[in-house]
């Protein structure tokens, strides 16, 4: 018999009713335990919002991650500063490289 370890995975379905059978289908192979909805996945946390019944927004942060990073850097006392960019930028979508990208 072989062991295989998996510590943490996610599922990503659109019917929560394939979940369950996706679940259901794995514990005939494997011993798993269910943790309920994930709240942090490699450290970034996740928030769910309910916008309507069918509809759930999820919004992923690594807030604590940069705060983290900030600290360890003597930086975390920093003031923040606006991103230079334009708001709502819509950017094209290329279909090859425009750039000589020997340069990088």
């Amino acid at each position: 018999m072989i062991a295989v370890y998996v510590d943490d995975f996610l599922l990503f379905l659109s019917n929560i009713s394939h979940v369950r059978t996706v679940k259901e289908d794995l514990k005939g192979y494997f011993e798993i335990k269910d943790l309920g909805e994930a709240k942090w996945i490699l450290q970034m946390k996740i928030k769910r919002t309910d916008i309507d019944n069918r509809i759930r927004k999820l919004t992923i942060s690594q807030k604590q991650y940069i705060e983290t990073i900030l600290e360890r850097h003597g930086i975390a006392d920093c003031k923040p500063e606006k991103t230079p960019m334009v708001v709502n930028l819509q950017l094209p979508t290329l279909t090859e490289a425009k750039i000589d990208i020997t340069e990088y």
